[in-house]
């Protein structure tokens, strides 16, 4: 027996990283697990994943979580199918960051919606289910930038987290008459699929972030995961409305420093021409295509998808990239610069209304987005 044997565990954002971590340790332990995401074809490598092991897995892809018929859908279709809700892991967000002068209304919106809003819908989609299985646990997935400032500008996104944190308390308040418990995981800096791309860059602030620590190591979605499935078994039935940071003691000292500072080989080279490698996106209105590069890291926009969904993922993962490439561009004093269709934007003064002009046309036709990061 499993410590989840016997419960239905819905899991948002099942396509990579904490959500695929939690997806097989909670099958591991028993859980019959409902996935979602967006990208339907890596969500279906989870499921795959899962599977090898001897897991029960089902995953719905794509699903917008923050369309609210959408996620009420997906929440009622996984309670049909099993007979009902024990576990609501809230993992699925996306935000931008950036700094606050720099960012538009819809940028704001954007993040609210895909940090607060999908919460909200989910989780009001399954509170009935919830109520009538006698209670059972939610854990939502917020941050430790929720609850402290940075360095880095992330206003849009660190209230994004403060809320989710705000609502879990909220959630645990209202639900515990009915035996429902509401709890928050608040990772720090965990590993993504860019990572490795961004360490790349000797000026990236991963690397100071990482010297936060007194572990001194990037946290893994692995290390995230058996949280959650000890938040989801009944070993925490008299835990309700806790934040717990998951971030290697980043919050213990903010401002200390542990450890040296990276050495590095090479330097940077200098770039005479925006490179990097080039997606092309299928939407109703044409091919996007999108070519990127910051120094000798390419950013990945995630591959192929189709639709309008899935291409504003993938704008608002670059829009968010070139922001902070000019955010610490100008803070440093370094000689970077942006060309999209051929204007070129030398500083972050010009950045908004450019990438005003690249948002509406990025629906029509081909649209290339060009780099250029100069030497130091």
């Amino acid at each position: 027996m499993g410590r989840l044997s016997g419960k239905v565990a819905l899991i948002t954002g099942t396509a990579g990283g904490q959500g695929r971590a939690a997806a097989l340790a909670f099958a591991r332990e028993g859980a019959k697990v409902v996935g979602c995401d967006m990208k339907a074809e890596a969500a279906e490598k989870t499921v795959e994943l899962v599977r090898a092991e001897g897991g029960e897995m089902t995953s719905m892809a794509p699903v917008d979580l923050s369309d609210e018929r959408q996620a009420t859908d997906w929440v009622n279709q996984a309670a049909e199918v099993y007979g009902g809700v024990d576990v609501l892991y809230n993992n699925a967000a996306l935000g931008r960051i950036g700094p606050l002068m720099g960012m538009s209304t819809d940028a704001w919106h954007f993040t609210l919606r895909h940090e607060l809003d999908v919460i909200f819908f989910v989780t009001r989609a399954a509170w009935p289910h919830l109520v009538a299985r006698g209670g059972g646990s939610i854990i939502n997935t917020g941050s430790i930038i929720g609850g402290r400032g940075s360095d880095m500008p992330m206003a849009a996104h660190g209230t994004g987290k403060a809320g989710v944190i705000g609502l879990t308390r909220h959630l645990a308040l209202e639900g515990g008459p009915s035996g429902i418990r509401a709890n928050c995981i608040s990772p720090g800096l965990i590993a993504t699929e860019m990572f490795e791309q961004l360490m790349k860059d000797p000026n990236d602030n991963l690397h100071k972030q990482i010297r936060t620590s007194p572990l001194g190591r990037v946290g893994l979605a692995e290390d995230v995961a058996p949280l959650a499935v000890f938040l989801a078994s009944d070993e925490s039935s008299y835990i309700t409305g806790a934040n717990i940071p998951v971030d290697g003691g980043q919050t213990l000292g903010i401002g200390m420093s542990f450890g040296e500072a990276p050495q590095f080989a090479d330097a940077a080279p200098a770039i005479s021409e925006a490179g990097g490698e080039e997606w092309a996106i299928d939407t109703p209105d044409g091919a996007l295509r999108i070519t990127a590069s910051i120094g000798f890291a390419s950013f990945p926009l995630g591959g192929q998808g189709t639709g309008s969904a899935a291409l504003r993922l993938h704008w608002e993962q670059a829009v968010n990239w070139v922001d902070m490439v000019l955010y610490k561009a100008k803070a440093e004093g370094r000689n970077r610069g942006v060309g999209i269709n051929g204007v070129e934007a030398p500083d972050a003064d010009t950045l908004a209304a450019i990438l005003q002009d690249f948002d509406a046309a990025c629906l029509h036709g081909q649209v290339r987005l060009n780099v250029l990061v100069g030497p130091a």
